[in-house]
């Protein structure tokens, strides 16, 4: 009698597009967005980034299957988007004054 055996697909080579956005009008983007892919079958498997100007980003080394995607994994990374927003605003301002 003869198994049948199937094969483990654990190579790392699938991919995955995102593309985030407001649910407005426009559907504007949301860009410089950290965040984390986990492939569910193996949560050792992660991958992290950053939505581009548009949106979007496309993510690779990933195993076939379920994924999870988390925006913001860090708050860390949250506070210093913010940090740096306020940093060139307040460049600005300064330079205006002078």
């Amino acid at each position: 009698m003869s198994e049948i055996s199937y094969p483990k697909c654990q190579k790392a080579d699938q991919w995955f597009d995102l593309k985030y956005s407001y649910d407005d009008l426009y559907k504007t983007p949301i860009a410089d967005l950290p965040f984390e892919v986990t492939c569910e079958r193996n949560p050792a498997v992660k991958v992290r980034g950053v939505t581009n100007s548009k949106g979007e980003a496309h993510v690779e080394g990933l195993l076939p299957g379920p994924l999870q995607v988390v925006f913001n994994p860090d708050n860390d990374a949250l506070a210093e988007q913010e940090a740096a927003r306020l940093r060139t605003e307040l460049k600005s301002t300064l330079d205006g004054i002078l």
